[in-house]
């Protein structure tokens, strides 16, 4: 019996009109006749209940000015730039924030509810026990329940809700990812270049000024949230990539044995993701980290377009490949993102250009004090480099948005861990070549005895690619805004 068909109406959809995620409104109209009955027959009543629960998250009224901001952005043309009296009325808005919501209300709900679904798949890759392999997963747009894929088939990544954290921490998400979004739409080249000498650029400015240290923090967790989707993409477009099982027990490698000692033969269960593989997700493996950072400075909407594609092969790859190759031609500059002042003036720097400026200046001043300083430098540089990736793996598992909320936390290592993680694999040889085989599929189904195909012979089946499909490259040209098509 449906226990909600003795609801009052009204009572019942008060109900539905508070649930802020489609996935657990979808799960519950699916699992009770009532309740879909009902939302079939107050459809737009529950969508204002909704939209009034994300509005009263807002308490200074910025959001939704971004919001708005994003929602009435003029659409960028691939061919010729925006004309700039078109830009001069949208940043006047902007400056005096009087975007009217009523003009775009058909527009809030989409945003705010497709908002949700990036935000849930971030939450629930951030509190996976196994965080690495949860990120190359892709969610599903656009569906009537939000899933976690990888290659077309359903996961084992528990889905989190985004009503289950409190009304702070849920205004903290939004306008992270809205902040970050404006951004993009404000730093794309083919806009700001135009802009950057006129006084739009100092309203910008003032517009960064109000951000804090948490503020630009937040920022660069949402840019390593879609870097590694763009890697997922990357991965799932890749014929040989593997998908760790859940059950490898011990992600990286033991100490090797003495010279005196019998060496067992490792089992194909211990024969899983090797440092920093197994702690980071890194896509810029399967790309170049300056197309990729530039990839994840164009914001939600072609990483929509993209993830809502029917099947990812490598023509889907070159595809990406092809168009990101194109729009390097207005990207003379680094992303916006690892530029001032959002990254320079923050206290976790992940910039490869700071490292190397250290790298060139540091040992002459080193040399002064010390006459042998090439084991400082290496040291240093490793104790860098080392912090580099504590910083981006938190990011990437979000830990300022976790950090005063009392539900469930992310696996976060210790600089410790990281470096014991570090130690058990500095002394192999041909490492690189080893972490390959790592994350091939291959590798892993001849270790595992599930094929007898040897990866290494040129004549083995396994090895035969198959002809690759012409990239549909204008199927990435032009795309609809991330919050269009479908939704609850």
């Amino acid at each position: 019996m449906d226990m909600f068909s003795r609801l009052p109406t009204l009572v019942h959809t008060t109900i539905l009109g508070q649930i802020q995620s489609d996935r657990d409104l979808f799960s519950l109209i699916r699992a009770s006749p009532q309740s879909l009955q009902l939302y079939a027959r107050y459809r737009c009543t529950v969508a204002r209940q909704r939209l009034a629960r994300f509005l009263e998250l807002d308490t200074d009224g910025n959001m939704i000015q971004d919001a708005l901001a994003i929602i009435n952005f003029p659409r960028i043309n691939q061919s010729s730039p925006i004309p700039l009296a078109i830009m001069s009325d949208w940043f006047d808005m902007l400056n005096t924030r009087s975007f009217n919501y009523r003009h775009s209300i058909d527009s809030l709900y989409p945003f705010f509810t497709r908002l949700v679904v990036f935000i849930e798949d971030y939450l629930a890759k951030s509190l996976d026990p196994f965080p690495v392999r949860a990120c190359m997963t892709l969610p599903t747009i656009g569906r009537s329940v939000p899933c976690m894929q990888f290659k077309g088939k359903e996961t084992d990544v528990k889905p989190v809700s985004f009503g289950m954290f409190p009304a702070h921490t849920q205004r903290r998400l939004l306008q992270a990812f809205i902040s970050y979004e404006l951004r993009c739409k404000i730093y794309d080249p083919r806009v700001w270049d135009p802009l950057e000498r006129n006084s739009y650029a100092s309203m910008v400015d003032r517009l960064n000024e109000r951000l804090t240290l948490s503020d630009c923090e937040e920022l660069h967790c949402v840019f390593e949230y879609i870097k590694s989707m763009y890697g997922a993409v990357k991965a799932q477009s890749t014929d040989d990539t593997w998908f760790p099982d859940r059950q490898v027990p011990n992600p990286t490698v033991q100490s090797r044995p003495r010279n005196d000692e019998d060496a067992d033969l490792p089992s194909a269960r211990d024969l899983g993701l090797l440092y920093p593989d197994n702690l980071y997700f890194d896509g810029a493996l399967r790309s170049i980290p300056r197309k990729l950072d530039i990839l994840s400075c164009l914001g939600l909407d072609l990483l929509s377009s993209i993830i809502q594609n029917s099947r990812f092969d490598d023509g889907t790859g070159i595809s990406i490949d092809t168009h990101i190759t194109h729009l390097t031609f207005y990207f003379s500059d680094k992303a916006w993102i690892i530029r001032d002042p959002f990254n320079y003036n923050h206290r976790l720097l992940t910039s490869r250009s700071r490292l190397r400026s250290w790298l060139r200046d540091m040992p002459l001043a080193v040399s002064r004090r010390h006459g042998d300083y090439r084991g400082y430098v290496r040291q240093r540089k490793q104790d860098l480099e080392l912090q580099v990736l504590q910083s981006k793996i938190y990011r990437q598992r979000g830990w300022i948005f976790f950090r005063d909320s009392p539900g469930p936390q992310p696996i976060l290592p210790s600089a410790e861990h990281i470096v014991e993680e570090y130690d058990s694999v500095s002394d192999w040889i041909c490492l690189e070549l080893e972490k390959h085989r790592r994350r091939s599929q291959k590798w892993q189904d001849y270790w595992a005895g599930r094929t007898l195909d040897d990866p290494l012979d040129p004549d083995s089946p396994a090895n035969q690619s198959s002809p690759t499909r012409c990239p549909e490259v204008y199927a990435f040209s032009t795309f609809p805004r991330f919050f269009s098509g479908r939704t609850a």
